[in-house]
């Protein structure tokens, strides 16, 4: 079992199998419809620019929101359905920020005195695991910190762990 997650690996892996496989749904069911568009479209020229400039405009969008994720920055549900659709391996990985989260917040919530002291511990714990996450969850985890001490604890602002 994960110590930041509270779900066993084998869940965690059959989890991203099925959001996997969704998302391979959706990018079919995606593809299809685009094309359907494309077919009835009545100007062809107008329709190809049309379709360049959308996609240019979704591969920055879709460039941004893969950063932002990678930086361990809480996503919107719609930039996270994007990711879902584009790439179910960061989609996973900012679904792991997000649990993550939420863990620590629970925590902090039932003690804020011992705020700092359940950050410790949800560093420590990642730091032990060694993988390639462990950056950008340090970096979520630290970021609701900042947010639950400017909430309840100004003196605590300051305090951040490394990542």
């Amino acid at each position: 079992m994960t110590a930041v997650t509270g779900i066993s690996d084998a869940e965690y892996l059959a989890k991203l199998a099925l959001e996997k496989r969704d998302a391979q749904k959706s990018a079919n069911s995606a593809k299809q419809n685009s094309e359907a568009q494309a077919a009835a479209a009545a100007d062809a020229q107008t329709s190809a620019a049309s379709a360049v400039s959308a996609a240019a405009t979704d591969d920055s969008d879709y460039q941004a929101i893969l950063t932002k994720a990678n930086s361990g920055q809480q996503l919107s549900q719609s930039e996270l359905t994007i990711l879902k659709e584009r790439n179910p391996a960061a989609y996973a990985r900012a679904i792991k920020a997000d649990t993550a989260r939420l863990d620590l917040a629970k925590q902090m919530e039932k003690s804020p005195s011992q705020a700092s002291q359940a950050l410790g511990g949800a560093l420590s714990a990642l730091s032990n695991r060694g993988d390639d996450d462990s950056k950008a969850l340090a970096k979520a985890l630290n970021d609701e910190y900042r947010s639950f001490a400017a909430k309840y604890d100004q003196s605590l602002i300051g305090t951040q762990f490394s990542e």
